[in-house]
């Protein structure tokens, strides 16, 4: 578990065969193959008002103070730049690239994150977390998968790279 900086680095240099990134434009880089696209949810503490309804406005998020990756995280950079185009500036009060801590600045700090829903499934679920999906404009994160361009990939990483991709397929179908 990394953020896309730190998992890039590692299949550069081979320390990694195959990793799992998060992407917020249309297209992926080569070596890259898509396995599903999500929704990003602002996420808060359970009986939050920020996150009571459904979905909340990007606008919105002007009022909310926000645990998120450090800068130069492509999640941050998209907020940051959505938000300037709207006149306003995204309140970052804490800095983690641990989702662990992130949830949990969210559940007992009174600050919000954004993270996809299945990321906040369980705690949504035990009541702990409540969510809302961002919209107007949504913030779509793609999921893909890389392979290590430094190395030929063995047969391993050619059988679970290709048993992966038929996972993320089956998952869809089955959504």
């Amino acid at each position: 578990e990394g953020n896309v900086g730190q998992i890039e680095s590692w299949l550069l240099d081979g320390r990694a065969d195959i990793g799992i990134l998060y992407r917020y434009g249309d297209t992926l880089p080569e070596q890259e193959f898509e396995l599903a696209t999500v929704d990003s949810y602002l996420i808060g503490a359970s009986g939050d008002p920020h996150t009571t309804a459904p979905d909340v406005e990007f606008s919105q998020l002007k009022d909310v103070s926000f645990v998120l990756p450090v800068a130069s995280n492509e999640l941050r950079n998209k907020m940051e730049a959505l938000a300037r185009e709207m006149g306003f500036s995204i309140d970052t009060a804490m800095e983690t690239n641990s989702l662990t801590l992130m949830k949990q600045f969210a559940a007992q700090c009174g600050l919000h994150t954004t993270l996809p829903i299945h990321a906040v499934s369980q705690d949504i679920a035990s009541g702990r977390l409540q969510a809302s999906r961002i919209v107007n404009p949504p913030i779509k994160r793609m999921i893909s998968m890389a392979i290590s361009r430094t190395k030929g990939p063995s047969r391993a990483v050619s059988l679970v790279s290709s048993r992966l991709l038929d996972l993320a397929r089956s998952m869809l179908v089955e959504q």
